[in-house]
């Protein structure tokens, strides 16, 4: 329910726009949001901030906020080196990604949707805002020679090639998201089975099968390679060399290492989930079990991963070519002429 008065949206007007932010995040904790979501609205809205700053070389107050302003901003972001001011990144000259930009939007939409429902503002100056056009691209899973390639770069005779084969086939074959795989517990991993249990987005949670050969690579590592678990780390199934739950740069960090092992430069973890969602359409897996098994909110995600496996059999296909029916001959080109 609004609880909009126009009284007190009046007298808020000229309040830090910064002060509004934190209370925006502590009734999105009190809502019971992951945390992961409450970094990644602080990370957005961090950026706004920072550049309200510059642009008025003050700190930003709430009247500050208008659909204007915010479009001015995207503009500015539009030309920001990504790497501005990082030591290891000095001569990166590229810009911030529309994906990036597009973040930032939407988590300012979200705020602006707060300010008018907690009685903040009259309007919603963000109502009126538009995300960037984006480029579409077909989504490019590893091929079957990709994720041959992928596994036998990680020997499991050393515990760190151990780690590396049990994180590899358990994307493969379940489609986990990285943070999901962080933050999965040793309790969550039914052996027996042959399943895994995650909480996904929205802090819903689902059951995935897997293969024999991915519990035998999470049996090697959890018995034989797995390092001693500290106090606070002992629930977690996947840890440092210190016996720390792993975190999510360091998982990163394994597809980094894989990368200039195996030449596969697009590699990256969520490379592994399309392909996980590809291979399962091209098995037969109907969009609807795959919808559950991936944690997608919404139907329109899934399908996605049944037009990348139409694209990918089209690629393929060259059972049929309209000029190879015709009644033609190519004549064959000689070394002088193609020497012109």
């Amino acid at each position: 329910m609004v609880r909009s008065t126009t009284a007190r949206s009046s007298t808020k007007v000229r309040d830090p726009l910064a002060t509004f932010v934190r209370l925006f995040l502590s009734d999105k904790r009190a809502e019971g949001k992951s945390q992961n979501y409450i970094n990644w609205l602080t990370q957005m809205l961090r950026q706004y901030l920072s550049w309200s700053e510059t642009e008025y070389g003050r700190d930003a107050i709430l009247k500050d906020f208008t659909a204007q302003n915010v479009r001015e901003f995207i503009i500015s972001e539009q030309s920001r080196k990504r790497w501005l001011n990082h030591p290891f990144h000095k001569n990166d000259s590229r810009v911030v990604k529309d994906t990036t930009i597009n973040g930032e939007v939407r988590a300012l939409k979200v705020l602006g949707k707060w300010l008018l429902n907690e009685g903040y503002t009259t309007v919603n100056p963000m109502a009126v805002v538009k995300v960037l056009k984006t480029e579409q691209y077909e989504l490019d899973p590893l091929t079957e020679e990709e994720e041959k390639k992928l596994i036998r770069a990680c020997d499991d005779r050393t515990a760190a090639g151990a780690r590396r084969l049990a994180i590899v086939l358990l994307f493969l074959d379940s489609g986990i998201r990285r943070q999901e795989m962080v933050d999965l517990k040793e309790k969550d991993v039914h052996f027996e089975d042959g399943y895994i249990t995650v909480m996904g987005k929205g802090r819903k949670q689902r059951s995935i099968p897997f293969g024999r050969k991915t519990e035998r690579a999470l049996r090697r590592y959890y018995d034989f390679y797995r390092e001693p678990a500290t106090f606070q780390s002992e629930e977690y199934f996947f840890l440092d060399t210190n016996g720390y739950q792993m975190t999510a740069n360091a998982a990163k960090m394994v597809f980094e290492r894989m990368k200039k092992r195996t030449g596969i430069e697009r590699l990256h973890p969520h490379l592994l989930r399309h392909t996980y969602g590809v291979r399962n359409i091209e098995g037969g897996v109907s969009t609807l079990v795959l919808q559950s098994r991936m944690g997608h909110s919404s139907p329109e995600v899934t399908e996605l991963y049944t037009h990348a496996t139409q694209s990918e059999r089209i690629k393929r296909d060259r059972s049929f070519s309209h000029v190879d029916m015709l009644d033609i001959r190519v004549r064959k080109v000689s070394k002088k002429a193609s020497s012109k």
